[in-house]
C-alpha cells in the first residue's frame, strides 16, 4: 500500500506534472496542435474530477460500438491504447472489453495478428492490432499516463494513427514491422 499512498503524494502536491503539463503549455506546443494560445493545460482539477465523478461506473461500450459502425464519417479513424503496466486500465482488461463491443469488424479485430510497434533506431516502443479503422496498441514501459512515461513512443503511436500507417494483417500473414524515424 505504500506506492500506493506515495501516488496520491504525488499527485496532490502536483509532483508529477511540472515536466510534461510546462511543455503542454508553451507557445511552440499549442501551435503545433492547433490550441488556442490562451488555453492553459492543468492535470489531475479537482473539478473535472468532480464533474465526471458520477460517469466513473459508465460503460462507454455502446459509444465505441456506435463509432466503429456509424456511416456518417465512413473514414472514421478509432484507436484505443493501453500502458503495458497499466494497473487501473490493464491491458488484458482492455482486450476483452474491445473483443466484446458489438461491431462488424470484431472478428476481424480478433482474428488480425498482433504487430510490433517499433522506433527507426530498432527499439521496440509497443505493439497495436489493426482491423478496418480500428487500431488498439500497447506502449511499452508505460503504465495508465502513456503520454507522461514514453512521450517519444506516444507521439510515435499518434503520428502513426493520425497518418494512416497502422495496417491490419490477417493471422495467416507473415509478422510486419512498423518503423517511423523519430
Amino acid at each position: 500500500w505504500l506506492w500506493l499512498y506515495l501516488i496520491i503524494f504525488f499527485v496532490k502536491n502536483n509532483l508529477f506534472l511540472a515536466p510534461y503539463a510546462d511543455w503542454l503549455n508553451t507557445d511552440a506546443v499549442k501551435k503545433a496542435y492547433g490550441v488556442d494560445p490562451s488555453v492553459t493545460f492543468k492535470d489531475c482539477v479537482d473539478q473535472t474530477y468532480t464533474d465526471f465523478y458520477p460517469d466513473i461506473g459508465t460503460s462507454y461500450a455502446g459509444n465505441y460500438s456506435y463509432l466503429l459502425s456509424q456511416n456518417i464519417i465512413p473514414d472514421l479513424k478509432v484507436i484505443l491504447y493501453s500502458g503495458q503496466n497499466d494497473i487501473i486500465c490493464n491491458t488484458v482488461s482492455t482486450y476483452n472489453y474491445i473483443s466484446k463491443l458489438e461491431w462488424s469488424g470484431v472478428n476481424g479485430f480478433i482474428n488480425s495478428k498482433k504487430q510490433i510497434l517499433k522506433v527507426s533506431n530498432g527499439t521496440v516502443a509497443g505493439n497495436y492490432k489493426t482491423y478496418g479503422h480500428f487500431t488498439f496498441a500497447v506502449i511499452y514501459g508505460a503504465g495508465h499516463m502513456v503520454p507522461m512515461d514514453q512521450p517519444d513512443s506516444s507521439k510515435l503511436m499518434l503520428d502513426i494513427f493520425i497518418e494512416g500507417k497502422f495496417k491490419s494483417q490477417r493471422v495467416a500473414a507473415e509478422k510486419k514491422v512498423v518503423e517511423i524515424a523519430m
